[in-house]
């Protein structure tokens, strides 16, 4: 003979389905963004360019157009943007549930000075190996020549700017850094 199901099984397999489908909505809950629209501005009050915008502790994020302007879908409880900038103090900023957010980032003298700007991107000082050399255009400017690959001639060391013609018209300028060739023009 069979036995029927007690009332007690019943309502075990009752509760259990109950928690499946309040781990679902939980999940669900989790899973639901809202857009987050804004603006980061610099000391001029003007939008910034580039400027990144992450949530904290992911590495979901965007980066502001021309105008300064973002757009991020965050995840529904995100707490906190991060916001940083070369030359400006990272800021972390609170969402608390707004949907826009105005950003206006300090500037940082301090990393500005850290950082070197060379022809394939930026490094910090610390991780350069070789030499830099800094040339001031009040130096470029003084000289009496009609190409600039000629006025930077003599300014860096390490730098040599050479000519092999002196034809007009028809200037074969080769520059050579530290051995090898950086550049050379014909015309």
């Amino acid at each position: 003979m069979m036995k029927n199901s007690t009332p007690f099984s019943f309502k075990w397999k009752q509760a259990l389905l109950l928690l499946i489908a309040w781990c679902y909505s939980i999940a669900a809950l989790a899973q639901q963004a809202q857009n987050l629209r804004g603006k980061v501005y610099g000391e001029s009050a003007a939008g910034l360019p580039g400027v990144t915008v992450l949530i904290k502790g992911t590495n979901t994020g965007t980066a502001t157009d021309a105008e300064g302007n973002f757009n991020l879908s965050v995840p529904i409880g995100s707490s906190t943007l991060v916001v940083s900038f070369i030359g400006y103090q990272t800021q972390e900023v609170p969402i608390n549930n707004r949907t826009t957010i105005d950003i206006t980032l300090a500037p940082d003298a301090k990393s500005l000075n850290e950082v070197v700007v060379v022809g394939y991107g930026t490094q910090r000082k610390e991780n350069l190996t070789g030499a830099v050399s800094t040339i001031q255009s009040e130096d470029i400017e003084s000289r009496p020549v009609s190409n600039v690959a000629l006025a930077l001639q003599g300014l860096a060391p390490g730098l040599s700017v050479t000519r092999s013609t002196g034809q007009p018209g028809s200037e074969d300028i080769g520059i050579q850094i530290r051995g090898g060739y950086f550049c050379q023009r014909q015309r």
